[in-house]
């Protein structure tokens, strides 16, 4: 047979795979990627450890305040992936998780970006003013360290279930 027929009935298979089986398995394949901005070094170590135990094969990246979250973003990565998930902390010194999100909202290039806080504050006024901003979920950081584990497998599972982002919207 000509080897040209043959890669055109290869290629033509491929075209009527079903849409969601092809969906299925690029979602299969792809590794979560997350971001995360934390100022204290010892939440960073706990949330280090966390993902370690975890073990939901995610490639993470730490950053201490919201100016180097931000610089991350803008430089991506070799393949010019942004991350799929930031865990951003709220008040951070120089640039504060809320002035983050902010930049999101006004540089919508990075809405494919999910957004989730991670702070220890408990009030209101920030949780809301957080989700008015555009972050998807806020979560307050667990006192103990399996609750730290717990939090981190259901990542995985929360990343691909949260609908694209729309900041701003």
């Amino acid at each position: 047979m000509d080897e040209e027929i043959l890669l055109r009935q290869i290629d033509s298979r491929r075209l009527h795979l079903p849409v969601a089986l092809q969906d299925q398995t690029k979602a299969e394949n792809v590794r979560l990627k997350i971001l995360v901005a934390e100022d204290s070094s010892d939440d960073a170590l706990l949330l280090e450890r966390a993902f370690n135990k975890a073990a939901i094969g995610a490639e993470v990246a730490y950053v201490t305040d919201g100016s180097q979250a931000i610089e991350r973003l803008k430089t991506r990565d070799a393949g010019g992936r942004l991350p799929d998930l930031l865990l951003l902390d709220l008040k951070m010194p120089n640039t504060s998780g809320f002035e983050v999100l902010e930049w999101l909202r006004l540089n919508p290039e990075y809405a494919e970006v999910k957004v989730i806080i991670l702070s220890g504050s408990d009030q209101s006024c920030d949780m809301i003013r957080a989700r008015e901003l555009g972050a998807r979920h806020y979560l307050i950081k667990p006192h103990r360290p399996e609750q730290l584990v717990r939090m981190v497998k259901g990542l995985d599972t929360l990343w691909r279930n949260l609908s694209p982002q729309t900041l701003g919207s």
